[in-house]
């Protein structure tokens, strides 16, 4: 009886392995921050994944679904707190502006894990870690293969203005009367938006804005030449980027995304014939490539999804391998 126990409790661990967790605290001192995250390594890894978040402020935690679909692939994970979030140091970051620096720390630190050595590493970016990620790789090349979730393709004052028109933007913007239609407000945002990205100078940005919304007779805004950080979002060249890209990468997105135009970022990709591009657009799924309502638990992505990125990866790492 005891022998038959053992050996079903022995084949329950080789089926279901518990992955191997450890703690980490990287130090990133040009922003004089400590990102703290956790490394799960199952039984049978060959590769692993460094999960990059979006706008956030996310912990670790809001990447638990994925982890798992991952981890039971055999493939490990990487996932960490936001500046200024969970165990993190700093002040939280809202835009991309530096975060290109933190993702280099990141990587470089996995890359010299004794127990990462020898495995295929991958970074699964969304929203706004695609932008970071797209700088960091300006500077040099960081992983093996990467998937880009939800990520723009344009530039940036056409995707902001593409969420005015397509949500109002309400918490961020106030343009017009009360009555004015979503459009409408998107043809404001445009405007406004253009004028940050082609001058560098406060004093002109003001200048030009107000004058713009003077002969448009907005009464009722909130300015977003005010914000620092929508500045440097706008002034973000990411356009040309995948380009460039040389290593393989898959772009996941879902046609009910109000964040941006995926059919529009379906179309550039596609365009650039790349060689070592794949890209997927998966109907009824919103900006966190889920169905309905974002929610709290906003990062459920949909199993189709995350199958779909599993087989890429395995069939990109079996032919590395050969």
């Amino acid at each position: 009886m005891y022998l038959k126990s053992l050996w079903i409790g022995l084949c329950c661990f080789s089926v279901y392995p518990q992955p191997i967790e450890s703690e980490h605290f990287i130090p990133v001192p040009q922003a004089s921050v400590v990102i703290s995250g956790k490394l799960e390594i199952p039984n049978n890894m060959d590769s692993f994944i460094l999960i990059l978040p979006g706008s956030g402020p996310d912990k670790r935690s809001a990447h638990s679904k994925l982890a798992k679909k991952l981890l039971a692939a055999d493939i490990g994970v990487f996932r960490f707190d936001d500046r200024g979030v969970g165990n993190s140091t700093g002040t939280f970051t809202r835009g991309a502006q530096g975060l290109d620096t933190e993702l280099l720390a990141i990587a470089d630190y996995l890359k010299k894990q004794k127990q990462l050595k020898g495995k295929k590493m991958g970074i699964w970016a969304h929203s706004l870690g695609g932008i970071v990620l797209l700088n960091a790789l300006k500077k040099e090349n960081l992983a093996d293969f990467y998937v880009f979730m939800a990520c723009p393709a344009t530039n940036m004052a056409e995707a902001l203005a593409y969420q005015a028109d397509q949500s109002g933007i309400r918490t961020a913007f106030r343009f017009g009367g009360r009555g004015d239609s979503k459009r409408k407000r998107a043809k404001h945002v445009l405007a406004i938006n253009k004028i940050i990205a082609e001058n560098t100078q406060d004093s002109i940005i003001e200048f030009k804005a107000k004058q713009y919304l003077k002969k448009n007779r907005l009464k009722h805004m909130m300015p977003p030449f005010y914000w620092n950080w929508y500045r440097q979002l706008l002034r973000e060249d990411i356009e040309d980027e995948y380009a460039k890209l040389k290593q393989p990468f898959l772009v996941l997105l879902g046609e009910k995304d109000d964040k941006i135009d995926s059919h529009r970022v379906l179309a550039k990709i596609e365009a650039l014939e790349h060689p070592l591009a794949s890209c997927y657009l998966f109907d009824e799924l919103n900006h966190y490539l889920k169905k309905g309502k974002l929610g709290k638990e906003a990062y459920q992505i949909d199993d189709k999804v995350v199958e779909t990125a599993i087989r890429w990866m395995r069939s990109f790492i079996g032919h590395a391998q050969e």
